[in-house]
Formats: C-alpha cells, sequence, structure tokens
C-alpha cells in the first residue's frame, strides 16, 4: 500500500471512528467534517494540522471564536498509518469550525520529533492559515488573553 493510499485509510478509518457513535444511535459530535456531499458527490471535509499541544491549540482557536468539538481517541492504527514510529502509537484529534471552514487539530502520542513547517512555501505542506480581521491589536490582545 502506498503512502497515499494509507493516508486515505487512516482519514477514513479515523471519520468512520468518529461518525460511529451517530452510526449507531448514539449521539454525534456537535463539531466536525462537512459530511453532506455537494453535486457531484463531493465535498470539502476538512484541512488537518498536526499540533504539539492540542489544549493549547484549542484554546488559540477559541480565542479567535471557533466552535469547539469534542477530543476523539481513535486507535492505534490509525497514528500508525500516519507515520507515528512507536510502538504505543496514540491519536487525539479535536475539529474547531467557523466561517463554514474546519479545521481538524491532531494530536501525535508520543510527538513528532520533526520541526514544524516555518510557514514557507519552499517547503511542501500547509503554509499557512490566513485571517482577515478588522483591528490587528485587538485580536492579537484576544489571543495574548
Amino acid at each position: 500500500m502506498g503512502k497515499l493510499s494509507r493516508i486515505l485509510a487512516a482519514g477514513a478509518f479515523g471519520l468512520v471512528c468518529i461518525a460511529g457513535a451517530a452510526l449507531t444511535g448514539g449521539a454525534r459530535a456537535d463539531v466536525g467534517p462537512n459530511a453532506k456531499l455537494a453535486d457531484g458527490g463531493m465535498v470539502f471535509a476538512n484541512v488537518s494540522i498536526s499540533v504539539a499541544d492540542l489544549d493549547k491549540s484549542t484554546k488559540f482557536y477559541q480565542a479567535l471564536g471557533f466552535e469547539i468539538g469534542d477530543v476523539h481517541q481513535v486507535p492505534g492504527p490509525v497514528a500508525k498509518a500516519l507515520g507515528s514510529k512507536a510502538k504505543d502509537a496514540k491519536l487525539d484529534i479535536r475539529f474547531v469550525k467557523r466561517d463554514g471552514i474546519v479545521l481538524e487539530l491532531i494530536h501525535l502520542n508520543p510527538a513528532p520529533k520533526k520541526p514544524a513547517s516555518g510557514g514557507s512555501a519552499e517547503q511542501l505542506g500547509l503554509a499557512h492559515i490566513a485571517f482577515r480581521v478588522d483591528d490587528v491589536d485587538r485580536v492579537a490582545k484576544i489571543v495574548k488573553d
């Protein structure tokens, strides 16, 4: 199985785990990826961001007005499919949503040793997330507090 196939399988497996409660008649998470398919059989579901500290990252997005979902523990095999080398790998995810955009915060335990992207276009992967604000100083204060 190639790397892309492993990632797609892991993502699909993780989504099934999260939706499992709904499929079995249980309560559904209050925030999650867009699930209803649009015309053409496709929908933009979410953007996934690997974070070093799930609680700290949650507080950051909450300060910016994101709706915060529950934490979901995903089985170890999914963490391994996403690249973890640890025997006891664990993966926690939380969806956050604002203005129709859903971010999936993923926290791998043990945490990866490789440093995060510096946001440069010279490095492949997510370069940045942008927010348009009316007052930079006001929003900076909200995030700092």
